[in-house]
């Protein structure tokens, strides 16, 4: 039996909600580049960001990240001056 598109949205958002709620390790520096499991490397997050987070900067550290989005910033900034 197929289910109706407004149940088949509850069900995608039931699932969503419920990954949502699941916690997962995120390390700030990666295991592959030499980060440990100790609690000052650890940030507890959602699944769907962590995962968002992964997408978006891949094994990047912390500090790189934000590094990363200075410089998109200070482009951005100039490119604003130019217009």
């Amino acid at each position: 039996m197929k289910l109706k598109k407004f149940n088949r949205i509850k069900v995608i958002d039931a699932r969503f909600e419920k990954r949502a709620r699941m916690k997962n390790k995120h390390h700030l520096v990666p295991r592959s580049r030499g980060g440990g499991s100790h609690y000052s490397n650890l940030l507890i997050m959602d699944i769907e960001r962590h995962k968002a987070l992964h997408f978006l900067f891949g094994t990047l550290t912390l500090e790189e990240i934000i590094e990363l989005l200075i410089r998109v910033k200070r482009i951005k900034d100039s490119q604003k001056e130019e217009v």
